[in-house]
């Protein structure tokens, strides 16, 4: 069992999300929501850590300070 779905069945979390969430698709005029509770989880961590990953290279790119490695220096620097 994956560890998200394992973490978040501790607290019954899913169950909870699930019921909300099929009460909360079922009213009209509202955009549905996934029920599923471990899609959502995963899918936001996967954002948080591309977002990361954006500002670490963000930095790369604008810091040439930030070029730690012989790699790094050797792509970035035509960019200079």
């Amino acid at each position: 069992m994956p560890v998200i779905v394992s973490s978040l069945d501790e607290v019954n979390a899913r169950d909870y999300w699930r019921s909300v969430v099929n009460v909360y698709n079922s009213l009209p005029l509202v955009k549905d929501v996934n029920p599923e509770l471990d899609d959502h989880v995963n899918k936001s961590a996967l954002n948080g850590m591309f977002s990361l990953i954006e500002k670490k290279e963000e930095g790369i790119r604008n810091n040439a300070d930030q070029r730690s490695t012989k790699l790094l220096k050797d792509v970035f620097v035509k960019q200079d």
